[in-house]
């Protein structure tokens, strides 16, 4: 199927007890997915994940996937980039790219679980808008 524009679509999550949320903006790039999520009081690009879709070298019609990140220095979003690009990948069975850049000051445990929680609700409401 030929496609001769990028399909972009925006999704936005409340964070739980905060002002704040998590939002994507996600861009079809041919069989290609990419994500940018930021959220909080400053959105930024904390960490990158991006999870390979290939097929199997023990069964063509299985796929597997391999994810490879790159963290920006003194950020904490390494584990969400990986994460989510493999949850998406492994769900919608093509590449994805995902950065993840979050930030509150001064963030309690609690908080961070909050915004882990809005991330996650993101991802699987990405997955569901791309499903085929």
């Amino acid at each position: 199927m030929a496609q001769d524009s990028l399909n972009i679509q925006h999704f936005e999550q409340e964070v739980t007890d905060s002002p704040y949320r998590v939002e994507a903006v996600c861009v079809e790039c041919g069989a290609d997915l990419i994500a940018v999520i930021g959220g909080g009081e400053r959105y930024h690009c904390g960490a990158l994940g991006l999870t390979l879709t290939l097929a199997s070298l023990k069964d063509a019609d299985s796929l597997t996937h391999s994810t490879y990140q790159i963290p920006v220095p003194g950020h904490k979003e390494e584990a969400l980039a990986r994460e989510g690009s493999l949850l998406l990948a492994r769900r919608l069975g093509r590449n994805v790219v995902l950065s993840v850049g979050i930030h509150e000051d001064d963030l309690s445990k609690e908080g961070i679980q909050r915004y882990s929680e809005a991330f996650y609700v993101l991802v699987e409401r990405i997955g569901q808008a791309y499903e085929a």
